[in-house]
Formats: C-alpha cells, structure tokens, sequence
C-alpha cells in the first residue's frame, strides 16, 4: 500500500479566486435586487441577466484553456457560492452543470460551450429542464448497465411548457421527448462519477444560500433587543447560531475538497463520494440556515417584505436537485460498508 500524496496547496484560496469572489459579489449587486426577485414571484419576467454573464465571462470559469476557459473548478464553486449568496435570478448553475457533464464525457467543444446549457432529467415520455426555459441545449445523464448515457437534447426552436416551481425566479421546462431533436453518448464511467462535479456545484450555490442566511440571522441577533439586551448575548440563541456556522463550515470544506479531488482527476472514486457528502452537507446547512433565519426574525421572518422568504424558496427549491442530503448519506454508507465487508 502506497502513502496518499496530498498537494495541500490545492487547498489555499488563490489570489484569482479571490479576484473572481470579490468581482462577483459587486457585480451580482450592481445587476440586480432583492425587489427584481421578487417581481418574478408576482409574474413578471425575471431580469435578463444572461448577455451580462458572458461578458464577463463567468459561463467560462472552470472549463479548460482550449475552450476559452478560465479558471479551475475550484474557482467555478468559488464562483457559484457567490450566486448562490446573491440569491441570482438567472440560469448560471444549470449552465454550469451541463457544461460540466459535458467536458466529463469529453462532449464539451467550442460551440457547446458558447451555447446556452441547461441540466435536466426524464421522466417517462418528458424531458424536465432544471432553469432551462431560455436554454438551447439541454443534458441529462441516465444509467444502463453500470454505465451512464448521456443524452444532449436541441431545445432551440421546440415548444416548452413552463412549471410553476417553489422559487419563480428559477422556473423549470416540460418538454415532449418525442419533439426534441437528440442524440446519445454511452460513457464507461458510472452515473455518479459523471454528475460528480455537477453535484459539487449544487453544494456551492446551496453553501452560498446559507451563508446568506446564516450573515442575516446573525445581523438580526447582534441588533434586535430584548429585555434590554441584544438577542445575540442569548446564550440559546449563540447555540443555534454556532450550530450553523458548523453546518456552512462543513459543507464549504467538503465542497473544496471534492473540487479539488475532480480537478485532478474526473473520474476519481474520492472526487465522486466527497461531491455526494459536500452536496448533502449543503443541503443540511441551507435548511438549517434559512430555518434559523426566520425563527429568529419572527413573524417578520414571514413577511413578503423580508429577505427571508427568498432564501428559503431558492433552498427548498434547490436541495433536492442531484439527490436529497438523507438519500447521498445512505449511498456513501452503503458503499463504505460494501468496501469494508
């Protein structure tokens, strides 16, 4: 047995991943607010933010060097918490994720990448297309026989029906299969090594969620008083609070960690079950986090006026894309417990 070689520096925040947080975060407040969500939920049709996006080339970040790329996926889930704290009402996860399964079943090429993506899943006789009314390509991946299909789907010009989804500013498409165009690629690696880094993008943008959260229940904590004290000195309410920052904490590092593992190798065993563990972990921490939030604001936590809700249809909405925390945790015990026996 040989000794595991770790290259720790894959695990120090670059100074362009920096560059790429802080740039995001102005330019994600810059182009849009919380009231252009919320239109979206009183039916008007969310900010067109896609043209912006690929000017500044976030569609571009962790895709490789011959494909105009930037970045690593450390930097795309760098990015992607990003939105995911901003709450963005545009379809830059999907995008991302499809893109993703694309370069690791070597489909990715120069005009795909340009196009605008989207990640989806089959049921039946019907493609359902996760943030994908606008997209021109969508991907979605099945299992045959301890390998996986991918199946890439031309959207532009087809009829899609739009779902009314838990948070509007994310709505999904319904399409007939039998009116798409498609065509089909059989990869030797298993499902779950395929949507590894997908998955690991979900985590992010669910990671960003709930630091959202997180940073508003602690604003409220340290400014709201009561019996003459700030609710933060309270020590069930500094419980609750440090609870949180673990959950977020946990996740964020299991999410860089199956980044890093995919960025050195795709089809890594390690990658795959450490992007199972990061997205259910985000998961956790973005139910808790908004939960959290609203208990502590109260009956303004309910209000349509609060931030709050907002935080909390994007988590519901988003958590159980690429599998439920409850359901990823019994498959990494389930294998654990395989390789043991």
């Amino acid at each position: 047995m040989t000794d595991r070689v770790i290259d720790w520096d894959a695990y120090i925040p670059r100074e362009e991943t920096q560059a790429i947080v802080e740039a995001a975060r102005d330019h994600f407040a810059a182009l849009f607010s919380a009231d252009d969500i919320r239109r979206t939920y009183d039916g008007d049709p969310r900010p067109d933010l896609w043209e912006p996006l690929v000017e500044h080339g976030y569609t571009l970040i962790g895709l490789p060097e011959e494909l105009d790329g930037l970045g690593t996926l450390v930097d795309l889930t760098a990015l992607l918490e990003e939105a995911g704290r901003a709450l963005l009402p545009a379809p830059l996860l999907t995008h991302a994720m499809a893109a993703q399964v694309l370069l690791t079943a070597g489909l990715l090429d120069e005009t795909t990448a340009s196009s605008r993506l989207a990640f989806a899943r089959i049921r039946g006789g019907t493609l359902h297309v996760f943030d994908g009314t606008d997209a021109d390509i969508a991907v979605a991946v099945d299992s045959a026989d301890g390998m996986s299909v991918v199946r890439v789907f031309t959207l532009t010009g087809v009829d899609r029906d739009v779902i009314p989804a838990v948070d509007p500013s994310r709505p999904f498409a319904r399409l007939a299969l039998d009116d798409i165009p498609s065509r089909e690629h059989a990869c030797a690696e298993h499902r779950d090594v395929v949507v590894a880094a997908p998955r690991t993008c979900v985590a992010a943008e669910l990671i960003g969620v709930a630091a959202r959260a997180l940073d508003g229940a602690i604003t409220h904590a340290l400014g709201r008083e009561q019996f003459g004290r700030s609710i933060g000195s309270f020590q069930a309410v500094k419980h609750q609070l440090a609870d949180a920052y673990v959950l977020v904490e946990r996740a964020r590092s299991l999410a860089l960690g199956s980044a890093v593992a995919l960025g050195a190798s795709r089809d890594s065993a390690e990658g795959s079950r450490l992007s199972r563990l990061a997205k259910a972990a985000a998961g956790d921490a973005a139910a808790q986090s908004v939960a959290l939030q609203t208990q502590l604001l109260g009956a303004m936590g309910l209000t349509f006026e609060s931030d709050s809700p907002l935080a909390v249809r994007r988590a519901r909405h988003t958590i159980p894309l690429l599998g439920n925390p409850g359901e990823l945790y019994a498959a990494v015990a389930a294998e654990a417990l395989g390789a043991v026996r």
